[in-house]
């Protein structure tokens, strides 16, 4: 049992390290980052909603009275951990896409 419970502090201790290893600076992470400043900075500011009004739209669409694009642009285990019904999913790093999965110029698109 004693050797089991080094062992297994041992396998941690590995693990940890090596987490630390791969946790440097990622050039991908910073040119995610860049992107979405400037995802950020197109969005006119009378554009953006609070909470209760998106919720409010949320409603609207599920009931079949708005037409809209509901994406979520979180990250894939966030999303799938938990995930608003009715929604569609473009992860973060991948929000380029958006263009390309909705063709229509007028439709209305709301990111969260």
């Amino acid at each position: 049992m004693k050797k089991l419970f080094i062992l297994a502090l041992a396998a941690m201790f590995v693990f940890s390290a090596a987490g630390l290893a791969f946790a440097g600076d990622n050039p991908l992470r910073a040119k995610e980052k860049e992107i979405n400043k400037s995802f950020a900075a197109a969005i006119p500011g009378d554009k953006v909603i609070k909470v209760d009004q998106f919720y409010k739209v949320y409603q609207d669409v599920m009931a079949g009275k708005k037409k809209a694009y509901l994406i979520d642009v979180r990250t894939n285990p966030e999303f799938y951990a938990f995930h608003m019904e009715g929604t569609d999913h473009i992860s973060s790093g991948n929000m380029y896409s958006i263009p390309k999965k909705i063709k229509d110029p007028n439709a209305e698109i709301y990111i969260w």
